[in-house]
């Protein structure tokens, strides 16, 4: 829900001298719809259109980020804008991996009908990508996204482990600094948002 992270998303402009379009997905905050698999990857993909559209961000790099679910979208986005950057914070293999490590007596991989299968999506991927996980991380556990990490076959890729950091803390000072770089690196500017 887009409504709880206003100050995050200023804090992302300013912090990464970057333009922040955010969303929410069909059937979270105050949007109408369904919030399954197919809805989330498109808008995903809708959004990353319409960013790309837009004449006065002509030129101006996407860099997909996403955390938690988000990644998944995130990498959706990248894959099928092929843009150069991608930043993953907190996010899974697959939604399946966490569920069935947490109800081991019921058949989730049988049963659960969006999977969000983002280690087998991630393999069509080759441009840079940060991916940031807490070792303190009790809701998406660090094990998934370093799975997630290794299926992508890009050599342009850093893992990050943050000690004592939590699913739903604050970014880490590590996060600002290899972002920034990221963003510096595919942008070639020092200068703030347009």
């Amino acid at each position: 829900d887009l409504g709880s992270l206003g100050g995050e998303l200023q804090e992302l402009s300013r912090k990464l001298s970057v333009n922040v379009v955010a969303y929410d997905f069909r059937g979270y905050g105050k949007t109408g719809g369904k919030a399954n698999q197919a809805n989330i990857l498109a808008d995903a993909v809708t959004i990353g259109l319409w960013v790309r559209d837009q004449p006065e961000w002509n030129g101006i790099p996407i860099i997909p980020m996403g955390r938690s679910l988000g990644g998944a979208a995130a990498i959706e986005m990248a894959i099928e804008l092929q843009t150069p950057g991608l930043i993953l914070d907190r996010t899974f293999s697959s939604a399946v991996d966490v569920a069935a490590s947490i109800y081991t007596v019921f058949p989730i991989r049988l049963l659960m009908k969006n999977q969000f299968p983002s280690e087998e999506k991630i393999k069509l991927y080759a441009g840079r990508m940060l991916q940031f996980h807490g070792d303190a991380d009790n809701i998406i556990p660090i094990q998934f996204g370093k799975k997630l990490y290794d299926a992508c076959p890009s050599h342009h890729k850093e893992f990050f482990e943050v000690p004592g950091l939590g699913h739903n803390d604050s970014h880490s000072e590590l996060f600002w600094v290899e972002a920034s770089a990221l963003v510096e690196a595919l942008t070639n500017k020092k200068e703030g948002p347009k």
